[in-house]
């Protein structure tokens, strides 16, 4: 693995499947046959240990994925990773779909009014059931700004700022 790519999650395994070696999977990304595309994936060992997994077979099974990786043979090497995340290097991504983007592509933006006022930085997106909502740090605590077209009038990637609209209150430190 190259040192500066970074690692995108991509899955979580959930248990053994049978007494091969096979591993369910919960999926996290939109693609439903994401796992079939890969050759490889990476577990974490430790903090900053990552090992490689290469993917010999991929099905199917409902929102999850049956996995089976090399060197993986029996249930017990199986119950190992079990609860363990699944990483890619980021040049392994799909391209978001049109007019989306990666939360991890946002993260670090700075936050502007359409009047041109530096709110602060984008620390986090919250995918709650309504709607996406990003965290924004300002001095020191977090506003929460909900991401839909009232709120989030654009999002220049190249520039790497975030405009919100102007609303009386929404950055201002209580009294």
């Amino acid at each position: 693995m190259k040192e500066e790519q970074e690692m995108c999650q991509i899955g979580r395994v959930l248990r053994p499947h049978g007494i091969r070696g096979e591993v369910k999977v919960q999926v996290f990304s939109d693609e439903p046959d994401r796992f079939r595309m890969l050759d490889h994936v990476y577990v974490l060992n430790g903090e900053d240990n990552p090992r490689k997994l290469e993917v010999l077979s991929t099905r199917n099974q409902g929102a999850h994925a049956l996995i089976t990786f090399a060197g993986v043979t029996d249930r017990e090497a199986a119950e190992a990773l079990a609860g363990r995340t699944l990483f890619i290097e980021d040049d392994q991504m799909l391209p978001p779909p049109e007019g989306k983007r990666y939360i991890h592509e946002l993260i670090g933006m700075e936050v502007r009014t359409d009047g041109g006022r530096f709110s602060g930085i984008l620390a986090d997106v919250l995918d709650l059931p309504a709607h996406k909502v990003y965290v924004v740090e300002v001095e020191g605590r977090e506003v929460l700004v909900p991401a839909v077209p009232e709120f989030i009038l654009s999002v220049d990637m190249e520039q790497r700022r975030i405009t919100v609209r102007e609303m009386p209150g929404l950055f201002d430190e209580e009294e």
